[in-house]
C-alpha cells in the first residue's frame, strides 16, 4: 500500500510542480511525508549525491520532521562516544562548538578507522543533525568485527542481534545469489570464490546493522523519522536494509531512494519512479561526474599486489 501511495504522490506532484523546481523536488517530500525511514543510496564518490543528501535532510526538517541521522560510515562500537560528543554540545551550541565537534567526529565516530577518507563530503550532512540537536546513529560494524565475521561466522556478532534478524538462518536462494552477483560485480569479476561465503555474510550483517540502527533511532524520544545515508547497494529493497526493516517491523513505512547519475538510462537530472528492474521506490538522477574506470583502477591494484 505504501509503495502504491508513493507512486501516486510522485505522479501528482510532477503534474502540479512548477517548471522551475527547487533544489529538492516537491515530489520527493510528498513521498517522504509518511515514511518513517527514508534511505538515500549514494555512489560514495559522487559530490552531487552528498549535496542532495544534505538538502534532503534540511528540507525534511523544514517540513516539520525530526529525523535522526543514520550513517553507514560510522562504526557501531563508537556510538557511546558519538552520544557523548553530541551531549557535550548542550541545547544551544554556538558555531565554534559545532565546528570543534565536527572536526572531532571522524575520529570519534570510527569514520577514519573504518577506512573512509573524504570527511569533507559527509561533514555538511552531519552538521545538519548537530545544528538541530538531532541524534546521529552509527550503522556499520568495526573493521575487525567484519574480518572475524567473514572468517569465523555469526559468533562475531552479539547473539541477540543475530537472533533478532534471523541472520544465522540461511538466506533465501534469490537473496544469496543476488548478493553473490553484486559482490562479484563490485570487485570487477575478481572476487575470490573461496571468500564469497564470508563476504555475503558480512554484507547481510551490514544491511541488518543499518536496519537496526534506523529502528534504534526511531526509539529515541523526540525523533519521528530516520534518514539513512548509505551506499546504494545497502538501500536496495530486494537485497539490502529494507529487507530487514520489513522483517522486524512489517508495517513500518520505508522509502528507498536510489541516487543515480546521467548516462544511457537518464539523459538529464530528474526524480522519477523506479523501473521494474530497479530495486528502489524512486530514482533521483544527478549530473554524471567524471571518474576513472573503477575496474581499471582495481586491476592496477591487483597487478601491483602481485609484483615482488
Amino acid at each position: 500500500m505504501f509503495l502504491r501511495t508513493v507512486t501516486a504522490a510522485l505522479t501528482l506532484a510532477m503534474l502540479i510542480a512548477p517548471a522551475a523546481q527547487a533544489d529538492i523536488p516537491p515530489a520527493l517530500l510528498d513521498a517522504a511525508r509518511d515514511a518513517k525511514v527514508v534511505l538515500l543510496g549514494e555512489r560514495h564518490d559522487h559530490a552531487g549525491h552528498h549535496l542532495m543528501q544534505e538538502e534532503t535532510y534540511r528540507a525534511l526538517i523544514a517540513a516539520g520532521r525530526r529525523p535522526a541521522l543514520v550513517m553507514e560510515m560510522f562504526s557501531r562500537d563508537a556510538q557511546p562516544a558519538i552520544d557523548a560528543l553530541l551531549a557535550g554540545l548542550g541545547s544551544r551550541p554556538d558555531q565554534r562548538a559545532l565546528d570543534i565537534a565536527l572536526e572531532r567526529m571522524p575520529q570519534v565516530s570510527g569514520f577514519t578507522a573504518g577506512g573512509w577518507q573524504d570527511w569533507s563530503a559527509y561533514r555538511p550532512i552531519v552538521a545538519v543533525a548537530l545544528e538541530h540537536g538531532l541524534p546521529v546513529r552509527a550503522a556499520d560494524w568495526p573493521r575487525e568485527t567484519r574480518r572475524t565475521l567473514a572468517m569465523d561466522g555469526w559468533q562475531a556478532l552479539p547473539s541477540g542481534f543475530v537472533e533478532h534478524f534471523a541472520l544465522d538462518e540461511p538466506a533465501e536462494p534469490d537473496i544469496e545469489d543476488g548478493l553473490t552477483r553484486a559482490i562479484v560485480e563490485g570487485h570487477c569479476g575478481h572476487a575470490p570464490g573461496a571468500a564469497l561465503e564470508g563476504m555475503v555474510r558480512v554484507q547481510r550483517a551490514r544491511d541488518a546493522g543499518i536496519a537496526g540502527a534506523a529502528l534504534d533511532a526511531l526509539a529515541v524520544p523526540g525523533v519521528d523519522q530516520a534518514l539513512v545515508i548509505a551506499g546504494s547497494g545497502h538501500v536496495r529493497r530486494d537485497l539490502g536494509a529494507p529487507l530487514y526493516l520489513k522483517a522486524a517491523a512489517p508495517e513500518l513505512p520505508v522509502l528507498a531512494i536510489g541516487l543515480a547519475e546521467t548516462g544511457e538510462s537518464d539523459a538529464a537530472p530528474d526524480l522519477r519512479p523506479a523501473r521494474d528492474d530497479e530495486p528502489f521506490d524512486l530514482i533521483w538522477v544527478a549530473e554524471a561526474q567524471p571518474r576513472e574506470d573503477p575496474c581499471k583502477a582495481f586491476a592496477d591494484q591487483l597487478r601491483n599486489m602481485k609484483r615482488p
